[in-house]
């Protein structure tokens, strides 16, 4: 627990607490535990977040202290102890984490903005909704840290270790980054320029299961698309349900769904991963555009396209016909769709 001696001293005020660390600075004094709240101002208003300015808490034990909605601003923390302390939903501004200790910190909706960090060591914290703007970050362990949605933009990532890290929609605009390191073995230089593809580097190299997976993905899955109108539905479900029992991986896309951004993208990736595509065309809609996103960028993928027997197909499918990877047209009606679909998978 915290000294009382120290915390009174800290009670007195930043001016109070500084002067005395210049006065005895071989003190490493002992603030575990304290809750920054009953320290400055504290009350049950967390709306009222009065900041802590310039204070050093250099070579401090601040293990398992409570600094939630606090605002610490050009404060030093060089080669202080923070392991458990709780500083969710504070605020950092303009201050040096220098051979800082931070394992199993709640560091969840934190901001740090324009701070230093280096030597740190941050393994084990939660850091979900975390915001690192304008920082600079460097020879620092993340070990097995949970980033999700965590925001490094216009920040500067180098020389860090991030062995066991859970990375999810991480923010990277801006980002510098650098020797990224993704082994456990510190002696082991394995390193990569991209936090987000360094964990997926490391499932690649040290999971067999995952390659496996992989394999049967490419070598298994067929991409459905057509119109998710009622009518039309009824067919791709039967699709579907004739891909799975011939062996094979049903992927449905349906395009008509909410507009998003991500779109092209999404269908990009869905055909680079599929083994081939099964295309209702009948109704169209948004077809033509999948495919106009699929076929030119993907000229090995194998598309099989199929039409209601009462239709034609739309004029610019013509485009199409160049493309050996296009096969010729199949007309269905709901009776004869077992037929073609199973016609597909046997030439396969």
């Amino acid at each position: 627990m915290a000294k009382d001696e120290h915390v009174d001293i800290l009670r007195q005020g930043v001016s109070k607490w500084n002067a005395w660390r210049d006065k005895e600075p071989s003190v490493y004094p002992d603030l575990s535990g304290l809750d920054f709240y009953d320290v400055f101002l504290g009350n049950d208003n967390l709306y009222d977040i009065p900041a802590v300015y310039g204070a050093n808490f250099d070579n401090c034990n601040l293990r398992n202290a409570k600094m939630r909605d606090r605002e610490f601003d050009r404060c030093t923390f060089r080669n202080a102890q923070l392991h458990m302390t709780d500083c969710c939903y504070a605020y950092f501004s303009d201050c040096n984490f220098t051979n800082t200790q931070m394992r199993l910190a709640r560091i969840g909706s934190t901001s740090f903005s324009s701070c230093h960090f280096e030597s740190c060591d941050f393994s084990y914290s939660s850091a979900e909704d975390t915001r690192f703007l304008d920082c600079k970050i460097e020879n620092s362990l993340f070990k097995k840290v949970h980033f999700v949605k965590a925001d490094f933009s216009e920040s500067s990532i180098s020389k860090c270790n991030v062995y066991g890290i859970s990375s999810w929609d991480m923010i990277l605009e801006n980002t510098i980054q650098e020797d990224i390191y993704i082994m456990e073995d510190e002696d082991e230089l394995l390193s990569v320029d991209d936090i987000e593809l360094a964990q997926f580097l490391y499932m690649m190299i040290e999971n067999k299961n995952l390659r496996r997976i992989i394999d049967t993905i490419t070598s298994s899955v067929v991409l459905i698309l057509g119109r998710f109108t009622k009518e039309r539905k009824e067919v791709l479900d039967r699709i579907k349900h004739l891909t799975r029992e011939n062996g094979f991986i049903p992927v449905l896309f349906d395009f008509d769904g909410p507009e998003s951004r991500d779109i092209t993208e999404t269908v990009k990736i869905l055909a680079s991963i599929s083994k081939l595509v099964i295309a209702d065309i009948s109704d169209p809609r948004s077809i033509p555009q999948e495919l106009m996103l699929i076929i030119p960028t993907s000229p090995s993928l194998v598309i099989y396209p199929i039409i209601e027997e009462n239709q034609r197909e739309y004029g610019m499918f013509s485009f199409f016909e160049k493309y050996n990877s296009v096969k010729e047209i199949s007309k269905y009606n709901f009776k004869n769709i077992d037929s073609i679909v199973t016609e597909i998978f046997k030439s396969q």
